[in-house]
């Protein structure tokens, strides 16, 4: 899955080194909320809300349309993950000052923030996972400068797991299973499906 999700985005940024050869190359940085639930062991919710600043960089197919890459940062209760993908953003100026705005995002969470925790045999670790993001907002003229303000309000799905094993003192696998990392005697999975509202506001330059 990250080999996957590698190559999308050494492509898109191979895309975007080429067309920006043509100036028509465009950024945004978003600066917002990630609003959604959190289970807890009893089965009963709690609300979370949660940093999430992203940048994008992509550069013009169209008069009214730019993909990209984008990269983020998101601050969640159990994990800090950095968003890494392929963005597209569409336009629709309805007059001078105002526009519409839509966009969306498609990538990998990476958890290279978290540290890996051992603790005698015992060892945890986070991993990233999948994400999507589409969002609609407005746009709103900067002055006189070729620059807009944006508010937007979105949906993100982030998939997130969590690893807790204990190392086998051998250094070798007790139980000849195929689904165990070398050295691991057990380990146990958790997968987090995040689901949020997004609100943000950013500016395009």
């Amino acid at each position: 899955m990250k080999k996957y999700f590698l190559s999308i985005f050494l492509i898109c940024f191979y895309s975007t080194i080429l067309m920006a050869q043509s100036g028509q190359f465009m950024h945004q940085f978003e600066l917002g909320i990630l609003r959604g639930n959190v289970g807890n062991w009893d089965g009963s919710t709690m609300s979370r809300t949660n940093l999430s600043i992203q940048s994008f960089h992509g550069a013009r197919i169209t008069e009214n349309q730019s993909v990209g890459i984008t990269l983020g940062y998101d601050r969640y209760e159990q994990m800090d993950l950095v968003p890494l993908g392929f963005g597209w953003r569409g336009f629709q100026h309805l007059d001078k000052k105002v526009g519409l705005l839509g966009a969306f995002d498609l990538g990998y969470g990476s958890a290279f923030l978290e540290k890996r925790q051992r603790e005698g045999l015992f060892e945890t670790w986070y991993e990233g996972g999948f994400f999507f993001h589409p969002n609609i907002g407005l746009t709103f003229n900067a002055g006189k400068s070729p620059s807009y303000y944006t508010l937007s309000l979105g949906f993100k799905r982030q998939i997130a797991h969590y690893f807790s094993g204990f190392l086998d003192p051998s250094g070798e696998n007790s139980f000849n299973s195929p689904l165990l990392p070398r050295g691991f005697s057990s380990l146990t999975q958790e997968t987090y499906y995040l689901n949020s509202l997004s609100l943000k506001l950013g500016l395009f330059f």
